[in-house]
């Protein structure tokens, strides 16, 4: 609410009935959305470089072929409303998954942002990879989920289930009836010393499906890597819990108070610019006249003195209202790293160009610190990616990609150099 600037609906804390003016400035949302441009400014993009020296043709065909990878993912996008996430809420949670359903069948990596009202992990951890358990879940409509598991055709509708959700200007109706919770059940254990991650889906008390029961994946887990396929990108971090808080957490306030005085001001205003008149009732003006402006003439039926007849009129706001106001937004400003040269503008009577580009340099460290931040969890991202390849690109697939001089190149792409190689005997 406070993002979608209703806010008022909020501070009011009921239903409005009065005729008070509620102004609303977007700061709030002007802060955002200058940390958002920060962001997609540098977008990241991966750069795999070799361990030893026989790994550099292999660092340079990752190289190559991740971007595209992610590319038919759509990152770009899924980036974006990312950060537009992590700057509201204070933390966003990538999903790294291997779709066996992508490519036709053959399977490809598939990036998710996920919905953190449907993520649950263990309590008091503050790294999710330490968590004994991980679920994800989601709402399937009944019909869907008979046909893809007829097992469940006797559960029908999440109608004992409570589940959290957003507040909507429009009124969206779950339909639970017609829906249930489907959980991925993430967990870890320890096989012939080695940490492996099985799951196991379930609805209701019915398990659809368990990679334990696999003979494939029993030993090894689902993904080799051994970690959970999450990553969390943490903006303002909390001690004992993975996730944190961001903007609005801090800058609400200043911004309620910001709203609050611009409402003086504009009710004063309102006063102030409206006359009214103190009439005497046994008086002899013409109420009806006194109040039709477009009468040059008022009938009066006797004299008329100041006892009968007096213009009141508000007397503006003591300046210091609108003082006060002004710092309350310099404050905003400052405690966001918002001012005016982390958003390319220049004040206070600098022109030169060099201590225009140092301030601005100086202005954007809390931006260049946040998107650092990002980096590392990207980071993460493409380090699973590279694991799902070794795990699952036993086929042979072609990519097009860029060549040195421009021209387009095709090339054919598997994991076999990324499988354990056979070492030389000492």
């Amino acid at each position: 609410e406070w993002y979608k600037l209703n806010h008022w609906d909020i501070i009011r804390k009921q239903k409005k009935d009065n005729q008070e003016p509620e102004p609303v400035t977007a700061y709030l949302f002007n802060t955002i959305a200058n940390k958002h441009a920060d962001a997609m400014d540098n977008y990241p993009e991966p750069n795999i470089l070799p361990r030893e020296q026989q790994d550099e043709q292999e660092a340079k065909s990752l190289s190559d072929i991740l971007p595209l990878v992610i590319e038919k993912n759509e990152f770009a996008t899924t980036y974006s409303n990312a950060w537009w996430y992590k700057l509201k809420q204070g933390t966003v949670a990538y999903g790294v998954f291997w779709n066996q359903e992508l490519e036709n069948g053959l399977g490809d990596i598939d990036i998710q942002k996920l919905d953190l009202l449907n993520v649950y992990w263990e309590p008091g951890i503050v790294d999710v990879q330490k968590s004994r358990n991980l679920f994800i879940v989601s709402l399937i409509d009944d019909d869907v989920l008979h046909e893809m598991y007829p097992q469940t055709k006797s559960v029908t509708g999440a109608k004992d289930i409570e589940i959290k959700k957003y507040v909507h200007d429009d009124s969206i109706n779950t339909n639970l009836d017609k829906k249930n919770l489907v959980v991925d059940w993430y967990y870890k254990k320890k096989i012939n010393g080695k940490t492996v991650v099985h799951l196991t889906k379930f609805v209701d008390s019915i398990k659809l499906a368990s990679t334990e029961d696999i003979p494939e994946y029993a030993e090894t887990g689902l993904y080799e890597h051994g970690m959970y396929p999450v990553v969390f990108d943490v903006l303002f971090p909390e001690e004992g819990t993975p996730v944190g808080f961001g903007y609005i957490d801090i800058v609400k306030n200043p911004q309620m108070y910001i709203d609050k005085f611009d409402q003086i001001i504009a009710r004063n205003a309102l006063q102030a610019g409206k006359q009214r008149f103190l009439v005497k009732e046994d008086g002899a003006v013409n109420e009806k006249e006194l109040l039709d402006y477009s009468l040059d003439v008022i009938h009066t039926k006797g004299s008329i003195n100041e006892e009968s007849f007096k213009i009141i009129q508000a007397e503006p706001l003591h300046p210091f209202v609108s003082n006060h106001r002004t710092e309350k937004i310099s404050e905003l400003k400052e405690i966001s790293g918002a001012n005016d040269f982390s958003r390319g503008e220049s004040g206070g009577g600098i022109t030169a160009a060099s201590a225009i580009m140092a301030l601005q340099e100086a202005g954007n460290k809390l931006s260049r610190d946040m998107i650092k931040s990002s980096y590392n969890a990207y980071t993460k991202i493409i380090r699973m990616s590279i694991e799902l390849v070794r795990q699952f690109y036993d086929e042979e697939r072609k990519f097009r990609i860029e060549g040195p001089d421009g021209s387009s190149q095709y090339i054919a792409y598997n994991n076999q150099n990324l499988k354990p190689q056979p070492q030389p005997m000492q």
